[in-house]
């Protein structure tokens, strides 16, 4: 019997870490049992209609956006993503609200019945994904709540991810890039055939901004798909402008122009990732949008550890970067706000291209201070991080975020400080930054 949250999620990890304990390193998931444990549970994906979301970044942030704009058009929306920042219930939303304790315990006792028996047949080495798992909690809690539309984000993955053994009539693909091919590749061709295995034949997708190798290979991949909408040729962003308070920009869909729009989010990957949403939602409804709706919602849009501003003075930004492409963009964000001194406080985990991140941020950046999260369950290895950091600007370890933040806040030799790191050290950071203990600083 499921009492607490805690024996939820016990659950949930309950097949991977069986077999972490006896596969040597030989771990293999099984996706038809996914499938399976959806069929036991009763089919909640049934006649549902469902937005898949797949790629390498921005996968969070876009399905958010479509989840909240469609709303904002009037309906009811079950948003399915990861990781979370705050409580594990973040995962699954109806209506942007995060699912309650007592329906996340009750539905993970009515599907302990379907999981267990498929455990059991599993070979030692094999497990079924705690993304299945939860993934079967979702929908059994979207379909109680009638929602309209579910949003599901893809894992690290794409056509073997647990989330696509649903049928979803429309496939969204952020940008892919150069991650994970020890798990996906082992080259590039190969990771984008995951990418876009998220397409089904009769699905519409929905293509993101691609760097120009990653373009060409898809579009020779996609050659006979017909139902595509492809950056810059459907959907583009034409002017964007930046400020310390947001963006400024202009965009086109294959339906309308939308002009002079302004949300309250930092970096031009917003605007880009703003207007795949809204191409994703017009043909969803089939009709542009009223300027004034899209206005409304792009002034409510949060997006927590993207470019986030968590303080005024000094400004203080949180980006979950954790690699070089993801990092790029921030010395745009940093270069308006004219620092004459910033530090850097990075938690980055050893999977992680710290490396890449590092070498971006090196050129304005005066000193660098190394934590790792306190309740961080992947490994992080701070001297070999700060071996590779000290080779190139001054920097220490720390052994927490929140004395790392008090160190270069109260030191007042910065003007502008940036948070870089796994969500879990950003989620950290925020949460110091919230409590009474922060006050003596901020």
């Amino acid at each position: 019997m499921i009492q607490t949250k805690k024996d939820a999620i016990d659950l949930i990890y309950k097949s991977y870490n069986l077999a972490a304990k006896s596969a040597n390193g030989r771990l293999c998931k099984i996706q038809r049992q996914a499938r399976e444990l959806l069929h036991a549970v009763g089919s909640p994906d049934k006649n549902k209609k469902i937005i898949l979301i797949a790629g390498s970044k921005g996968k969070g942030s876009t399905a958010a956006f479509i989840s909240t704009l469609l709303q904002a058009l009037g309906f009811r929306t079950g948003l399915f993503t990861s990781p979370h920042y705050n409580s594990f219930n973040e995962r699954i939303q109806v209506n942007s609200i995060p699912i309650p304790d007592g329906d996340f315990i009750r539905l993970a006792n009515r599907i302990a019945s379907g999981v267990e028996p498929i455990i059991e047949r599993l070979q030692p080495h094999e497990y079924l994904g705690p993304i299945a798992i939860n993934l079967a909690i979702a929908l059994l809690y979207f379909a109680e709540k009638n929602v309209d539309y579910v949003i599901l984000e893809a894992g690290k993955g794409g056509k073997y991810d647990d989330t696509n053994v649903v049928s979803n009539q429309w496939s969204v693909i952020t940008p892919i890039l150069n991650e994970h091919l020890a798990e996906l590749g082992p080259t590039m061709p190969h990771l984008i055939a995951h990418k876009i295995g998220i397409i089904k034949e009769k699905s519409f997708a929905f293509i993101s901004k691609q760097q120009k190798n990653v373009e060409t290979m898809m579009n020779k991949m996609l050659t006979h798909h017909r139902k595509i909408y492809r950056y810059e040729k459907e959907f583009s962003v034409l002017r964007s402008k930046m400020s310390q308070y947001g963006m400024v920009f202009d965009f086109k869909t294959k339906r309308a122009l939308y002009k002079n729009n302004f949300v309250p989010l930092l970096g031009g990957f917003q605007c880009e990732n703003i207007a795949l949403a809204v191409q994703t939602c017009e043909e969803i409804i089939g009709d542009s949008i009223d300027q004034a709706i899209i206005q409304r919602w792009l002034q409510s849009l949060k997006n927590p550890g993207k470019c986030e501003l968590l303080l005024d003075d000094p400004p203080v930004i949180a980006d979950a970067a954790i690699n070089k492409h993801s990092a790029k963009y921030l010395h745009e964000v940093v270069q308006q706000f004219m620092p004459g001194s910033a530090a850097a406080v990075v938690g980055l985990s050893s999977d992680k291209d710290y490396e890449g991140v590092i070498q971006t941020i090196a050129p304005f950046t005066k000193e660098i201070f190394i934590s790792k999260p306190i309740n961080g369950y992947r490994s992080f290895r701070e001297y070999e991080i700060y071996q590779y950091a000290s080779q190139r600007l001054p920097a220490q370890i720390v052994s927490s975020p929140s004395e790392a933040l008090k160190i270069a806040i109260d030191q007042n030799r910065f003007d502008f400080i940036l948070i870089l790191g796994n969500h879990s050290f950003i989620a950290e950071t925020k949460q110091w930054f919230e409590s009474p203990m922060s006050s003596a600083y901020v």
